[in-house]
Parts: C-alpha cells; structure tokens; sequence
C-alpha cells in the first residue's frame, strides 16, 4: 500500500500490513485532469518543466488540499486513488480494488470532497460551531442532492466502509459528517440508517445491498461489478474488456459465499410484453434490476446450497405450475410454465414469497429458463408449505436456445383469424401433434 506523506507531498510504500501508520482518505469523483502516481513521483524526482507542469493539474490542488486537511486532522499520511496506485501495472491495480473497501474501512477518516456543492459563507459559520442542518438550510440540501459523488459507482463503498466521513464541497468548505447528514444521506442514498452507523454490510439482505446501487454509474461498464465486492465481501480477478459478464460473474461469486436467494428476487428493467418472449438469465444484467431489492429479506434455505454447473444453475426451491394454483392460468398455452419460489420473504409481509416465473425446457422436466417479460409473483406461504422442493437447472445464458424456442412457441400458437366452415384437414404432421393445438375450428377428416 502506497500512501502520501502530507507533509512532504512524496510517496512511501507500506509492504507489511501490521506498519501501516494512521492515515486519513480522499473519497472524490474523477475528473479530466487528475494527477496519476507517475505524474505524483514527478512532482519531486522529475525536470523542473515537468514538476510545473503536473502542478497546473486541477487534480493536483485537490491532492494539496486533501494533504493539508490530513495534517490539520493530525494525520501525517493520506491515500488517494489517483496517484497511489500503479494503473500501469495490471497486477497492482486488480490487487488494489480488491483491497478497496478494507483501505476505506481501515482509515481514520474518509474526505468526501463534492466539487459540485458550494455553502454561503453564512451557512458555513454556522454548521462550523452546530454541526447539524436546519430546516432552513434548503439551499444547502438541494446542492447535496444533486451532487455527482453520490451517483457514482465507487462512492458507494467509499460511504459506508469508512467509520468516520466529513463532506467538503466546493473550495474545501466543510458541510457536515455522515453522522449529522445521515437524515439527508438516507434520503438521498436509500442505504440503511443501520448501514450509515457502522453495521456490517452481510447484515443485509443481498437484494437489499444491491439496491443501494442500483441508480450508480460507472464510466466503465465492468466497474458496476467490480465497486461492489467489498460491499459482499468477494474477491475476483478483474478482466476489462468482458462487459456485463463482469456482473454475472460477481452475482456467481456472491452465490459461493451465500445463499441467500434474494439474490434472484430482481425485476427486468425493460421486460418484454409478449407472452412468447424467449427468457432470460437467472441472474441480473445490471444493477438497476435490484431497484426494489429493498423489499426482500432472506430466510435460511432448505436442501444443497446451489451450485453453478456447466447445465446452468442447479438449485432446490419448491415448483407450482401456474395452471394449479389459485387463480391460476388455464391457457393451454401455458402448460410448461411455472413458478419457481425463493426462499424468501416480502419485508411488508414476511408470509408471502416472491416466486420466478419460468418455462420448463428440458425434455425431462428439469431445465428452466427464467421468463423474461414477467415480474415477480407473489405467492401465500399456505400455498407453497404442502409444494414439494425440486432439484432444477436455471439457463444462465438461454440465448442459445432462441431459434429452438421460437419455433415451438410459433408453432403451438391458436389461429386468430375465421375459418372457413367447409375445410377439412387432410392430413398432418407429426401425428400427435394436431390435439395439443387448441380453439383451431378445424376438423380433421
């Protein structure tokens, strides 16, 4: 771990995790002129051309800033990702973002620096000497609201991980700590009180921690998965370039660790209307899905954890076909789907279980697909208690079936058009197929 001495503004590097000194953080979000660690060595090893040129860096004020609020603190080192990490190193950078949350856990304090926000100087007067916001103080609240830190991917660990948080804004004006804006940050962030006050993040449901990012951005696509696995408590390699992969491959690891089946309990963003729409993966395309994962808590699951296999996933919930339970739908369009229900619960009523809808597949019965046009379904405890758990496979990837699928769905589907009284059928292929087309008007000769 490299860290600044804020004193000497020169880098030092800690191997041994047991002498690492005290040190304060910077939480911030990017901009287009920030000082990498090449560019930090510079500053005092390099020409004198090149140290004046890194100083013009608006990224470089920031650095000073951070490093002097450290020592007024009496913290001699800070971190800050810019130009602490070698990101020409492949190697060092994949070891640093594992590593993340634990820096931002381990540090005295984090400095949430929201260049967006500016306070009056009235303002600042006073919350210097209350450390609190009014009523009043809309102005200020608006400003916060609106930030840019707090929609960003990365700024998600980097609020909850660290025991103490003080927000600046603009100019290095303090506004306030995450104790005294915590009303405001639930507001803004829908995370926890419990998680603001330093509850372990494994305390909440995974649906739920998800939720928290599920209106965060990242500049890269792979860094949505990749900024969450501290807050699961995962490591894994990182692989730019692999896209939204990166965030099944999070969901899978999560999976080994945990079993909790929230982790299934999200909603499509865009589902398809149409009832022959093909399917989708059991697991989430994006963390937006989980934008109601907040619903959920998780129960202990009954059976073998669930295990990820090369078939899809194989997991044990109880199966109700959606034509056998109350209200069900009769279509005989419908004869192969089913609901799959987690072992899970709705907070607002812990005896209702949300359930997955999904097509069997497999010739025997086995193998589903998660359908992609359906929410969730909400199914009553009394009606799953008598239901027998199965052993299953979930596609993960079921886009390969798709030409298979839309032949047999196009295939079963009723005429919708009059049909003239006089025709007849005189013959047809395959020979057991003609009773499984229903509402034709058809007689066959």
């Amino acid at each position: 771990m490299r860290l600044i001495n804020a004193a000497l503004l020169e880098l030092e590097r800690f191997d041994d995790d047991t002498k690492i000194p005290p040190y304060a953080i910077l939480s911030h979000t990017w901009g287009d002129a920030e000082v990498s660690l090449q560019q930090f060595q510079d500053t005092y090893m390099g020409e004198e051309h090149t140290r004046s040129r890194v100083k013009q860096k608006a990224g470089w004020a920031k650095i000073v800033r951070a490093s002097k609020q450290a020592l007024d603190d009496g913290y001699a080192y800070i971190w800050v990702d810019t130009c602490c990490i070698d990101k020409t190193s492949s190697a060092e950078l994949s070891e640093a973002i594992n590593s993340m949350y634990r820096w931002y856990k381990r540090a005295e304090v984090c400095y949430a620096y929201l260049e967006d926000v500016a306070a009056e100087t009235s303002f600042l007067a006073r919350i210097q000497s209350t450390d609190t916001l009014l009523p009043s103080d809309d102005h200020i609240k608006s400003s916060l609201v609106n930030a840019r830190w707090f929609t960003r991917g990365w700024t998600l660990q980097e609020l909850i991980a660290p025991k103490q948080v003080r927000f600046y804004g603009t100019d290095w004006a303090f506004i306030g700590t995450k104790e005294t804006l915590q009303d405001l940050l639930v507001a803004i962030t829908s995370i926890d009180f419990d998680a603001l006050d330093g509850e372990p993040p494994e305390s909440f449901s995974v649906s739920k921690r998800m939720s928290w990012a599920a209106n965060r951005k990242t500049t890269r696509i792979e860094d949505l998965a990749y900024s969450l696995m501290g807050l699961f408590d995962v490591n894994m390699p990182l692989l730019y370039g692999e896209g939204e992969k990166a965030f099944m491959r999070l969901q899978e690891q999560i999976l080994s660790d945990d079993d909790d089946q929230t982790l299934f309990a999200w909603t499509p963003v865009a589902p398809r209307p149409s009832p022959y729409a093909l399917g989708t993966s059991i697991f989430a395309q994006h963390p937006s899905d989980f934008v109601d994962g907040f619903k959920f808590h998780s129960y202990v699951p009954y059976g073998e954890p669930p295990i990820v296999t090369n078939k899809g996933l194989k997991i044990e919930l109880p199966v109700l076909s959606l034509r056998n339970i109350p209200h069900g739908v009769m279509d005989p369009r419908f004869k192969d789907y089913f609901l799959l229900v987690l072992y899970c619960g709705y907070h607002d009523d812990p005896l209702v279980h949300p359930a997955i809808v999904a097509r069997r597949t497999g010739s025997y019965g086995q193998t589903y697909v998660r359908h992609e046009s359906r929410a969730l379904f909400p199914v009553k405890h009394e009606d799953v208690r008598l239901t027998d758990s199965r052993q299953i496979y979930l596609r993960r990837r079921p886009k390969r079936f798709a030409l298979y699928n839309r032949q047999l769905d196009y295939r079963a589907l009723p005429t919708s058009q009059p049909v003239d009284e006089t025709l007849k059928i005189r013959s047809y292929e395959p020979r057991d197929g003609w009773p499984r087309i229903p509402y034709s008007g058809l007689e066959i000769d």
